[in-house]
């Protein structure tokens, strides 16, 4: 699930979407914590 949370993020941003953190957790059912830690992994 991680992977494809990630994946999908990467496309939001690429598409110049901008989402908040609480957002992209509603949107994915995680916490925004998780959000945030995915984005720091992914940078």
């Amino acid at each position: 699930m991680k992977l494809e949370r990630l994946i999908s993020m990467a496309y939001m941003l690429l598409n110049h979407e901008i989402l908040s953190a609480s957002a992209l957790a509603e949107k994915y059912n995680v916490s925004q914590r998780t959000i945030y830690r995915d984005i720091v992994q992914f940078g």
